[in-house]
């Protein structure tokens, strides 16, 4: 571990996460109020959470949400025959989940950038991907910035 490793080193906790597109335009991808943590460990690794405040509540058990998954695991993807419950527990799931954001992996500090090496993800399109943040500390907050095709993701914490 590096130096400028050791700085990222504990628990961060979000405080504004904002995108601005090329064109000038800026919004929160999940809401002013989002939550979320970032943890750096010593051993080198990285785990992030972040989330939708208002997602609305999916009323399902954990015992219905593993029947879910099981019925969906049959269908093997194909949601056309299954009936209307089926289908109303799916979309409660879905949209609650567009909500969520989670990863964690292993890290690497180079020069004024972190980068994320995703090895579990709620997205299983980052599993293997390297996500590359630039980096800059003050006072007792942390700045991470992406460039992700037109778009600049800022996501400010503070340490927790």
């Amino acid at each position: 571990m590096t130096d400028s490793s050791t700085q990222f080193l504990g628990t961060w906790k979000l405080v504004n996460w904002h995108c601005t597109a090329d064109n000038g335009k800026q919004w929160y991808p999940y809401g002013e109020d989002a939550s979320g943590y970032i943890i750096y460990t010593p051993q080198g690794i990285v785990s992030a959470t972040l989330m939708k405040q208002e997602r609305g509540a999916i009323d399902l058990t954990r015992r219905e949400i593993g029947l879910l998954r099981k019925s969906l695991e049959d269908m093997n993807g194909d949601i056309n025959g299954a009936d209307e419950e089926t289908l109303s527990r799916i979309e409660k799931y879905a949209v609650a989940s567009t909500g969520y954001t989670a990863y964690c992996g292993s890290f690497h500090v180079s020069g004024s950038t972190v980068t994320h090496h995703i090895e579990n993800s709620l997205y299983p399109d980052w599993i293997g991907t390297d996500l590359v943040r630039h980096f800059e500390f003050f006072d007792n907050r942390l700045l991470l910035t992406a460039r992700v095709g037109q778009l600049t993701d800022k996501l400010l914490w503070e340490r927790g």
